[in-house]
């Protein structure tokens, strides 16, 4: 499951959900990435950024360093016109390999138009936004504006006095790094082979555009599950689509709607088909169960239940007590439903920050709902 990167960076305690918001709107206004925003804000150092980066999508990152002495001669490969469409600079070229320094490895239009029109296999190496705008202007005299987008986002992020230390594992690496490890570590050969083998080159000749028209048919669904849910201003329809990511994510989940002391199955999913039934399941919450457990705390429950009366109402239909995730979903500061996930076969703990987003998405979508409501009502 792809984690967006704030909640990435939360998970790993590195910011608080008031800073990403807060991040996230500066972004909005002034453009650019989540992740300069960061840094430009004092809130998270490149080099933990490029980690995290790297991270998300699976390739290597490099420091600012590695950047500092790059040959002409490797520079022609890529045009001034395409290093500033997209970003990107050449780091090294070996045979008919191009590794190729971005903000965002997950942009696939970018790499599939830059690697059809040098005609080199195109290797992806993460490097924070800030960093690629200054070679941009040592390499190529190209200038992004950044002075005043940063003294503009720090004024606006409003940095927490309980910004949250950085784990020892995420600390930055000193400034003095080897070059010849400009990959990020040993592991990166390893990263880069994994990488081409499941983004293999397509057929030289092949319209960018066309590649571009097609992955964006093949986005996940979690992906577009937030235009859907904008586009779908209707409970039932937003349930629906919440239980099919759902399916494809984790096969077996729940949501239930929460309605004074009361649980209220919504609709149900096991092994990737509907189980019918389920909205008839109301669960009391003045019985112990996890569920009562997480509407009580507002926090997730993960781990096998216990075999309670209450907690064979609801889970016996999903088939497993042995690992079960629940997370709340919370509206307006209030919690008014949550997301069950029952799989044995699933590290469940990997799905937290994913079903954590889809109920972030659904709530914002309800929240609409709600303002749409009103709105039709004046």
């Amino acid at each position: 499951m792809a984690v967006k990167l704030g909640q990435l960076l939360i998970g790993h305690q590195l910011i608080n959900q008031k800073q990403l918001d807060e991040a996230l709107k500066s972004q909005a206004i002034f453009g650019g990435r989540l992740g300069g925003h960061l840094v430009e804000a004092g809130l998270l150092d490149e080099v933990t950024l490029a980690k995290l980066l790297g991270q998300r999508h699976r390739v290597p990152f490099a420091h600012s360093v590695h950047l500092n002495s790059l040959p002409k001669t490797l520079l022609h490969a890529v045009p001034k016109s395409m290093a500033e469409k997209y970003s990107v600079l050449p780091l090294k070229q070996e045979n008919k390999r191009l590794y190729l320094a971005m903000p965002d490895p997950g942009d696939l239009a970018a790499i599939e138009e830059i690697g059809f029109r040098t005609g080199l296999v195109i290797r992806p190496v993460v490097v924070p936004e800030s960093v690629i705008a200054k070679s941009l202007k040592q390499y190529y005299g190209i200038t992004r504006v950044s002075k005043s987008i940063s003294t503009r986002v720090g004024k606006f992020i409003r940095i927490e006095d309980d910004t949250p230390v950085l784990p020892a594992t995420m600390q930055p690496d000193p400034v003095t790094v080897d070059p010849a490890t400009w990959l990020g570590g040993p592991e990166a050969d390893s990263m880069m082979a994994a990488w081409e083998l499941n983004n293999p080159r397509p057929d030289a000749g092949v319209n960018p555009a066309a590649l571009a028209e097609t992955q964006a048919e093949q986005d996940h669904p979690l992906d577009r599950l937030g235009d859907d849910l904008a586009n779908n201003l209707d409970r039932e329809a937003m349930a629906e689509l919440v239980i099919n990511a759902l399916a494809v994510e984790v096969e077996t989940a729940a949501l239930f709607l929460l309605k004074g002391d009361t649980a209220i199955g919504w609709k149900a999913v096991r092994e990737g088909e509907p189980i019918s039934g389920y909205d008839l399941i109301q669960v009391a919450l003045n019985q112990p169960s996890i569920l009562q457990t997480v509407s009580f705390s507002k926090s997730i429950f993960l781990g096998p239940a216990p075999d309670l009366p209450a907690n064979r109402q609801f889970l016996t239909p999903l088939g497993s007590f042995a690992q079960v995730l629940i997370v709340p979903i919370m509206l307006l500061g209030r919690m008014i439903g949550l997301i069950c996930v029952a799989n044995p076969k699933l590290s469940l703990q990997d799905f937290i920050p994913g079903i954590q987003r889809i109920a972030s998405m659904l709530a914002i979508g309800l929240e609409m709902l709600v303002l749409k409501n009103k709105l039709v009502s004046l």
